[in-house]
Order: structure tokens, then sequence, then C-alpha cells
């Protein structure tokens, strides 16, 4: 669902369910606005994504993906000289 660009910051309109650019704030004008019908097929589209990726999740066995950096198994060296 295309909604054309921002009158204020020129950037691509996202879809969402919001009234307001993502980027800057602005009030999109209403031909830019997504109906209620749109928000609601919006709605179901992203819940079928999240309900593919977590079957893929499971069929390839990831319970989850760490958001803290390095989860270990990488040697950058420089910890204990003469350990490899």
């Amino acid at each position: 669902m295309k909604k054309g660009t921002c009158s204020a910051c020129n950037r691509q309109i996202q879809n969402t369910s919001f009234n307001i650019c993502m980027y800057c704030g602005a009030e999109l004008q209403d031909d830019q606005k997504f109906s209620e019908s749109e928000k609601i097929a919006l709605k179901k589209q992203n819940e079928a994504l999240k309900s593919e990726l977590r079957q893929k999740r499971v069929k390839l066995n990831v319970t989850s993906i760490s958001n803290y950096g390095f989860d270990g198994g990488l040697d950058f060296g420089g910890s204990d000289a003469g350990c490899e």
C-alpha cells in the first residue's frame, strides 16, 4: 500500500496504522492516511509474517536470538597469552 512521501520531510510513508509520519511526526494528508480497512489488512499481514517467522524458527530449531552482542565461540585474542 503505497501512500507516497511525507509533505514535511519527503520520506516514504510506511505501512503503519498511525496518521503521522514515523520519521518527522508531521500529520499525514487525508489521502495519505490509511483507512480502517487498510489498517486491518496491515495488521493481518503483520500477524501472518510473525506466524511464518515462528514456524521457520521451529523448523530450524532456533529458540532465541541474543541482543547482547557476542555469545561466545569467537576468539578475538588478547585475553590469555599462549592460549589458542
